[in-house]
């Protein structure tokens, strides 16, 4: 696996960086390699990774027969958010259409009303629930960190991170940065821009928390 790594910051090239800095190419570089025995040296026990929040369904689904079954939650429910569809629950159609006539992911604006066709667990009786999409936002902590991008990066024959711009205030700093690569020698290249916050301890300069921001993206999404 082979990187490029380009570096442009607010302040010019020619002083040096700041230990900051310095962490944060490093741990971007180990991250997108998928070297997990470096990033778990730079990360904290406590360490949490909160990705890109998206608007969605706030649970998981295995497909069964061409239906949906729910497998679980992806952000805990509480007192006031209570989901009317549980776990085991068969879902048959959404907004009048059947699981494989679905164009997914299943997007729109927050709070908006999806229909569903829906058996209970250990049921046949066929009930209409509704639904709304919410805010969703997957958390990792480290073990789960750590598996996702050794996963990642085996799915690239080569890739390009351009470090674009990072701006810190104590030991919290924005990074914004360019990502591309390639499947396959000759492949295309696909690519992504992405604009994240990232903790750092700052007595140890451990890595505590990564958390990737809302974007025009899933703004768009939501008007589809």
């Amino acid at each position: 696996m082979k990187y490029i790594t380009l570096t442009l910051f607010l302040t010019s090239l020619v002083f040096s960086k700041s230990k900051t800095e310095k962490i944060i190419e490093d741990f971007l570089i180990a991250r997108y390699s998928g070297d997990t025995t470096k990033v778990k040296e730079m990360v904290s026990e406590d360490f949490l990774y909160k990705n890109v929040p998206y608007s969605g369904l706030n649970f998981t689904t295995e497909n069964e027969n061409g239906n949906f079954v729910v497998t679980g939650y992806i952000n805990k429910l509480d007192t006031i958010n209570i989901s009317s569809i549980g776990i085991g629950d068969t879902i048959h159609e959404i907004d009048n259409k059947r699981i494989d006539e679905l164009i997914l992911p299943i997007t729109g604006p927050i709070n908006s009303t999806i229909k569903m066709i829906v058996t209970k667990s250990g049921d046949t009786t066929f009930n209409t629930e509704i639904a709304k999409l919410a805010r969703i936002q997957v958390k990792e902590d480290v073990t789960s960190f750590l598996y996702n991008i050794s996963e990642y990066n085996s799915q690239w024959y080569e890739f390009d991170l351009n470090i674009i711009q990072i701006l810190s205030k104590k030991n919290i700093s924005m990074v914004y940065y360019k990502w591309n690569g390639i499947k396959n020698k000759d492949g295309p290249i696909y690519e992504f821009y992405r604009m994240e916050y990232i903790k750092t301890d700052r007595k140890t300069g451990l890595v505590k928390s990564l958390e990737g921001l809302w974007s025009q993206t899933q703004f768009l999404d939501q008007l589809k």
